[in-house]
């Protein structure tokens, strides 16, 4: 709810009416409310975690496919932390590896169909079908 909230305070802007409403309130209430006032407030103090921006998503190239048990798995732009995940085609993980991704990795499996799966740090995911003859 509050990154619907965070989405909601950067784009309806404090207006006018919304000010003057705010001031008939405070003399009843006999306080103000401090959103109003500084909208800087909502983002300093609750929105700073919820950033506007959508997550990056990349490209992965995994190549041969089909392959002879070796491939490579290439992500253009990406540099960092990735959870792989291999399964076999009915869903069943069958290895799970924790890498710190730079530039090309190469993987080898047995023959078969496999699902690759990358998880990136930002918690972008990615599927990939693979066969291995």
């Amino acid at each position: 709810m509050l990154p619907d909230l965070c989405r909601w305070q950067r784009t309806d802007k404090v207006d006018s009416t919304e000010i003057h409403r705010s001031f008939s309130i405070a003399r009843i209430q006999s306080n103000i409310n401090p959103y109003i006032f500084d909208p800087s407030l909502a983002e300093q103090c609750h929105c700073a975690a919820y950033p506007d921006k959508p997550n990056k998503i990349y490209t992965v190239n995994i190549y041969p496919n089909t392959s002879k048990g070796l491939f490579y798995i290439n992500i253009p732009d990406y540099k960092g932390a990735l959870i792989l995940k291999i399964s076999d085609p009915s869903g069943k993980l069958l290895e799970r590896h924790h890498l710190i991704y730079s530039k090309l990795m190469s993987w080898r499996l047995v023959t078969g169909v496999y699902i690759i799966e990358i998880i990136f740090a930002n918690n972008v995911t990615t599927k990939n079908n693979i066969l291995l003859v």
